[in-house]
């Protein structure tokens, strides 16, 4: 191919992870557009033996047939027909990398809009298709300074978040119902696109600068709903925290740690959960609601049990068999849902109100005969033996995950 180059090593300022590209200048020119204020640049290939750099992680070589990526992150070598889906999965991917390498940073998949004149930010979380970009979108039409639209690092302590100099990437199509006004900002600071994403970089006053830092002022988890008028509602203690840690993707970080800085998140900032069908009312009701000293909202809904026609059934547990809690195993409960985390910080493990109570019963080492008597007696319209199968399931996984300890008296 002309122009062609032999593949040349890069070094993004400040995210640790090194990437060997060989590309004839499109992909590059690309991650210039959409990087704002990262510093790449190509950095002396490693010596073989050398022993001081382990050289690149992700490897991207162009192709008669497109950009192929491999190394950390690819299961397998993957494939993309044009440079703005490559430089999609090459971020994701240097994010991803840089979490193995920074013990230290927390990050979550969310947006973040600033709202407000104390220069607070607004936390935009939620699953996958929640909607956070176009929101997001949305939020910057209407004159809404936005940190990020997917990715947030935080401070160490969880309190501060760190903008990352990424541009706005949507998904194609966008969505039916958005606004004129908002298809003509997309349109008006398009800055690359492919058949299934388009890049947007809205004026320097309402992109956040890389590394610009801010307060979280509060965490709202988004509800798409077809046809649903925006609605903002408070979001219980331990569905907030839930949500939060199910955000992170910090995987290094000691999971006390991660548990310990979300905590204290959500006791600090008010948690909040939005529904909305448009996503200009949802942006709308956020600027109204936040741009507010007190926002209101509407009281959490009830959680509703989940019910199933089809229980597993597990083999019971011998009722002699004594279960203890491990040692240095610890618990922080948050509206009457634990989340703990084993004596080695490698994972957390959260427990619905049921759970719950088992762990506090478990203070103590206590026979299993003795634990599903308990909860026999106080649930007399329960099916004692699918109680025993529930109960035997729960304590064999907390004991793979390294929290109790099933032995004999």
């Amino acid at each position: 191919m002309t122009g062609m180059r032999e593949p040349t090593l890069y070094r993004a300022e400040g995210l640790d992870p090194l990437v060997a590209i060989t590309d004839d200048g499109r992909l590059m020119a690309t991650l210039d557009e959409v990087m704002l204020g990262w510093n790449i640049v190509p950095v002396a290939m490693p010596a073989a033996n050398a022993g001081q750099d382990p050289g690149p992680v992700i490897w991207i070589e162009q192709g008669a047939s497109g950009w192929t990526c491999s190394g950390v992150n690819f299961d397998d070598p993957v494939t993309y027909l044009d440079p703005v889906a490559t430089a999609c999965s090459l971020i994701a991917a240097l994010y991803k990398a840089h979490t193995f390498a920074d013990l230290e940073g927390l990050f979550l998949h969310a947006a973040g809009v600033r709202i407000g004149t104390d220069g607070g930010l607004v936390l935009l979380t939620g699953h996958y298709r929640a909607g956070k970009s176009v929101v997001t979108t949305a939020c910057a039409a209407a004159g809404l300074q936005v940190f990020s639209d997917d990715i947030i690092p935080l401070d160490p302590g969880g309190r501060i978040a760190r903008a990352p100099g990424l541009a706005i990437r949507l998904r194609l199509p966008l969505p039916d119902g958005l606004a004129l006004q908002t298809r003509d900002f997309v349109e008006t600071h398009e800055i690359a696109s492919s058949k299934q994403y388009v890049y947007i970089r809205p004026p320097p006053n309402l992109l956040a600068r890389r590394d610009e830092t801010a307060p979280i002022r509060a965490m709202v988890s988004l509800r798409r709903t077809e046809g649903a008028t925006a609605q903002l509602s408070h979001l219980g203690l331990g569905d907030a925290l839930s949500e939060t840690i199910r955000r992170n993707f910090a995987r290094e970080v000691p999971a006390g740690r991660i548990l310990e800085a979300f905590d204290g998140l959500i006791d600090e900032v008010p948690c909040f959960s939005l529904t909305y069908g448009r996503a200009e009312d949802g942006a709308a009701l956020l600027r109204d609601a936040f741009e507010a000293a007190r926002p209101e909202a509407a009281a959490a809904p009830a959680t509703k049990a989940a019910t199933s026609s089809r229980r597993r059934t597990t083999r019971p547990l011998a009722d002699d068999a004594v279960i203890r809690r491990q040692s240095g195993a610890q618990a922080r409960e948050r509206d009457g849902q634990a989340f703990l985390t084993d004596a080695e910080e490698l994972v957390i493990f959260q427990l619905n109100a049921t759970g719950t109570a088992v762990w506090r019963l478990l203070e103590q080492p206590l026979p299993f005969g003795e634990l599903t008597a308990i909860f026999v007696a106080g649930f007399p319209d329960d099916d004692p033996e699918a109680l025993v199968s529930d109960l035997s399931r729960l304590i064999r996984n907390l004991s793979a995950s390294g929290l109790v300890r099933i032995g004999a008296g």
